[in-house]
């Protein structure tokens, strides 16, 4: 993914990259979380790649997905959106202040979780967030 976000005129302005969170209970199922492993190959893109003087800052701790929300397969959007009201929660508050942050996820569908996630970093005061997907549901 580094490739193709090195070519947007907007990512020198990114401050932190943010992984969307799993729920600590998620977490333990899974063993990983798999935002996080392709926010890491992000940074780990930029930081080999000698032409960029660009390496972007990884915060996963700033981000918390403080509700343990049901799996949200089979679900439409407005379920979606309904499931995930309140589920994320920002840990330090001063960390995001007037930054530049890219949230990364993996698999857009209705863009709920997105939305949530973005509509709480900007609540606690970030400047603005752009988001990467690896991936987006055609529908």
């Amino acid at each position: 993914m580094g490739p193709g976000l090195s070519c947007c005129h907007w990512i020198k302005d990114i401050d932190l990259i943010i992984p969307v969170p799993l729920h600590p209970h998620r977490l333990a199922e899974r063993g990983y979380n798999q935002s996080e492993m392709i926010a890491q190959g992000i940074v780990q893109w930029f930081s080999q790649n000698d032409r960029h003087d660009y390496v972007p800052v990884l915060e996963t701790e700033v981000l918390r997905r403080d509700r343990d929300t049901p799996h949200q397969i089979g679900q439409g959007r407005k379920e979606r959106l309904q499931n995930l009201t309140g589920a994320f929660k920002v840990e330090n508050i001063k960390s995001i202040q007037n930054k530049t942050i890219l949230l990364v996820d993996d698999v857009l569908t209705t863009g709920a979780t997105l939305a949530e996630s973005s509509a709480t970093l900007l609540e606690a005061g970030a400047k603005e967030v752009y988001v990467a997907t690896v991936c987006a549901v055609a529908g």
